[in-house]
Formats: structure tokens, sequence, C-alpha cells
């Protein structure tokens, strides 16, 4: 999965959230997740920039992803380092949003956690 993938991935799961793309949080929070798959030594300093500049929306958004991801981890029970996660966690959403197109439909992208 190359940073375009994972930038309309993440920018898809946080539209499917509700959060509006005209926000500076939701860029920031695009780059931070792109930077914790892409440059390991620095997600600590993305996540908590974007943290900082983010809305309550993005915040809880990074909760759902990060809940879910580790959920992942547990049903195939395999070890994943975060970044590792959020790229699996990531390639199932785009893949579920390009089958059911539910960035239109809140329904399905709440359910999406209980299909691991």
């Amino acid at each position: 999965m190359n940073r375009v993938d994972i930038r309309k991935s993440v920018a898809l799961l946080l539209i499917g959230y509700g959060v509006s793309i005209r926000t500076r949080g939701f860029r920031l929070c695009i780059q931070s997740v792109e930077r914790m798959l892409f440059d390991a030594d620095n997600s600590t300093k993305a996540l908590s920039k974007s943290a900082k500049y983010a809305s309550i929306d993005i915040k809880s958004a990074y909760k759902y992803v990060l809940c879910n991801a580790l959920k992942v981890g547990k049903r195939l029970q395999r070890k994943f380092t975060p970044g590792e996660l959020l790229q699996f966690l990531a390639e199932n959403v785009a893949e579920r949003a390009i089958k059911d197109d539910w960035h239109h439909n809140s329904d399905t992208f709440y359910s999406l956690g209980s299909n691991f």
C-alpha cells in the first residue's frame, strides 16, 4: 500500500466518521497516520501535533481506528506493530468503502468494526 492509498483510506475513514474535510485537523490527521506508517521515528511527534490542532471528532476517529486495529490483531492472533495494524485496517477500510460506498452511509461505517 503506497502513500496515496493510505491518504485516501484515512480520508474515507474520517469522512465516514463525519469529520469535515474543511478542518485543519483533517489534513493533520491524514499526515500523521501516513507518518506513522512510513516514518516510525516521527510517529509520536506527528500524533501529538495532530492532537493539539485536531477537533474532538478527529480524536474520536483516531480512537476508533486504534481500537479496531487492536481487535484485528487479536482476531488474527498475530503480533503487529502499530504501523502494520493501521495499514491492515486502512486496506480493509478502503476495500469495504469501494464495495459498499459506505462513506454515504454512516450505518455501514459504524458496523465496520464488528466485521473483522
